[in-house]
């Protein structure tokens, strides 16, 4: 499988809350440029439209995001920040390349390889990196993690 860039948010305004989905939504890239595009783009208005915003405020709001990508030291400081910016509305949960879910010793990325070594039932070592070989099993539990999970 190829090493795609994914985006995951979620829906933590309070009517996403009572869905059993939790809003949730998977996006795939091919690099992080398209991420950012996205970002700016098509993220912006679903945030416009689920805070009511007018046009001169999603204007606002792209202008931030935008200065954010530029002064962001790493992804993980941009995710805070356009956290930050979108409380009670979504909240992204994930953006990297699948390789990095598969392999990093991030919060998310470790409490997903547990989940997913769990359903697999192989839980000798829930820490363990996911082979390439395995990424589409990967990608086929992340909404199932997402409900049954903390995030």
């Amino acid at each position: 499988m190829e090493d795609v860039w994914a985006l995951g948010h979620c829906d933590d305004s309070f009517g996403g809350s009572v869905l059993a989905s939790k809003g949730t939504q998977w996006l795939w890239f091919h690099d992080r440029d398209e991420v950012l595009d996205y970002l700016l783009g098509d993220y912006a208005e679903l945030l416009a439209d689920t805070g009511e915003l007018d046009e001169e405020q999603l204007d606002s709001a792209r202008e931030r995001f935008a200065g954010l990508i530029d002064d962001c030291a790493s992804d993980d400081e941009l995710v805070r920040e356009l956290n930050e910016l979108s409380i009670e509305l979504r909240r992204i949960v994930w953006m990297g390349p699948l390789s990095s879910l598969a392999t990093d010793y991030s919060d998310f990325a470790l409490a997903l390889r547990r989940y997913f070594w769990q359903q697999t039932g192989e839980d000798d070592d829930l820490e363990a990196i996911i082979p390439a070989d395995r990424w589409a099993e990967l990608v086929d539990v992340l909404d199932e993690f997402l409900i049954d999970g903390e995030y």
